[in-house]
């Protein structure tokens, strides 16, 4: 069937309600999606409402020295690390705007997205009880927002040059290519302690109430292309954390989100064996602080936990990321297939972590080095460790399935529905889908 023949028949043909007054054709109707992200409304006490950034660079110009080319990450990833937030840190613009970049042309973000509208957060992984600190409450939500600076944004509008089309193939990020995460938790600083003082957002996470939701600033990730790592993923992805060591700061200071983790491999042959004889990770570096943290107060036995780390056996990975996964892991896993495939379908071929008990086959299998052309899943294509890539291009093609189902439905029935109710099948598939999750493990 051609879709965007049936689907520009749908809706020039259909839309005869007096009631609805325009006709769009497929392309159309993916360029308006397109710059969509929210189907409802923030509350009218919002101190801001979000907008979208993508106006992506057309070009790409010649890439700029960055202060952390200068450093060796494997060496000193500490300085690596705080040379990176220090480049963000200092665009005193996005700073002062606390992170609004809806006209900007250093940051952007990705569209296809489904967003709470006052911050443009998205839902990532709940922390189980006790992950964070002991006592904390179990399905915490965590929130977050990311940007891409211009060489990356760059690739993201190659990939989405014609929104009725994405294509994947064009997802190969240049070395400079930068993403940063900023990451919130409903946890409070009485349940989590060393939050006292963070950074707060207000967001619409529970869209029940009717009302905002206060939110702590919990973890800042960056991502960056870096040609020195090419020999295993050619990425550097670190993690940060706010920490308050005297659980009794009032004011937010970003002296004190400080450097947790950072990786440029996997791995792969770090096994329970080799672990269990004391090997450690050699593509990965973790704060002995924070490491030491989590293993002797947060994540011990008596507390409920098998494994005192934030990844498996070790591996780089921020607290509210999958324990049995890693940070570069997880990001691997960024594909495209082509098509729309059912839920459980995506839960089969692509865990988010090796299941419990898994051979050394397995975690060896999940824990692959992969370039940034090559997939996690052979026949898909890879989306070269943007799973903010993947989880959009995932939904467009939810999208596009669910409006070829009408097609058909709508090409093969003489009891042809009215425009408004054609309005109303297309509002609930905006409405009700459900959120993807985008880091390490289903939402729930």
């Amino acid at each position: 069937m051609n879709f965007p023949g049936v689907l520009a028949y749908v809706l020039a043909f259909l839309m005869v309600n007096s009631n609805v007054a325009v006709a769009q054709t497929f392309p159309q109707l993916a360029e308006q999606k397109l710059h969509e992200f929210s189907s409802v409304e923030a509350p009218s006490d919002s101190e801001t409402v979000f907008e979208l950034n993508v106006e992506f660079p057309a070009t790409l110009g010649p890439k700029p020295f960055y202060p952390w080319e200068a450093i060796d990450f494997t060496e000193d990833p500490e300085e690596y690390m705080n040379a990176v937030k220090a480049y963000i840190l200092a665009d005193t613009d996005l700073v002062n705007r606390d992170f609004a970049v809806a006209d900007s042309k250093r940051w952007f973000h990705a569209p296809w997205l489904r967003r709470e509208p006052v911050h443009g957060l998205t839902l990532e992984r709940r922390s189980r009880v006790g992950e964070l600190w002991p006592g904390q409450p179990d399905r915490i939500q965590n929130w977050a927002v990311s940007f891409y600076n211009d060489r990356g944004a760059y690739t993201v509008g190659q990939v989405w040059e014609d929104p009725a089309a994405p294509n994947t193939e064009a997802a190969r990020f240049p070395i400079g290519a930068l993403g940063f995460k900023l990451l919130f938790t409903e946890a409070t600083d009485e349940q989590v302690p060393y939050l006292s003082g963070s950074k707060t957002w207000e967001a619409y996470i529970d869209q029940t109430s009717g009302q905002n939701t206060e939110m702590r600033l919990l973890q800042f990730d960056i991502a960056v292309r870096d040609s020195r790592a090419d020999a295993l993923t050619g990425w550097v992805f670190g993690t940060f954390m706010y920490f308050d060591k005297t659980h009794q700061e009032t004011d937010f200071s970003w002296d004190n989100v400080i450097p947790v983790t950072l990786a440029w491999g996997s791995d792969p042959d770090l096994l329970q064996l080799n672990y269990n004889a004391g090997a450690t990770p050699q593509e990965s570096w973790t704060n002995d602080e924070i490491g030491n943290l989590f293993a002797e107060v947060i994540r011990t036995k008596e507390n409920g936990f098998d494994s005192p780390h934030l990844g498996l056996f070790g591996r780089a990975n921020g607290p509210v990321d999958n324990p049995r996964s890693s940070c570069v892991a997880c990001h691997g896993r960024a594909i495209d297939l082509g098509e729309a495939r059912s839920d459980e379908y995506w839960k089969e071929v692509l865990p988010f972590a090796p299941s419990v008990g898994a051979s050394d086959f397995e975690i060896q299998w999940f824990f692959r080095n992969l370039s940034p052309d090559e997939p996690f899943l052979h026949e898909a294509v890879s989306l070269d460790y943007s799973l903010q890539l993947q989880v959009g291009v995932r939904r467009f093609r939810n999208w596009q399935d669910s409006l070829t189902s009408l097609g058909a439905f709508i090409s093969y029935n003489a009891a042809v529905p009215k425009g408004d109710e054609l309005q109303e099948y297309l509002d609930r598939v905006n409405q009700v889908e459900p959120f993807i999750p985008e880091r390490g493990g289903a939402v729930e």
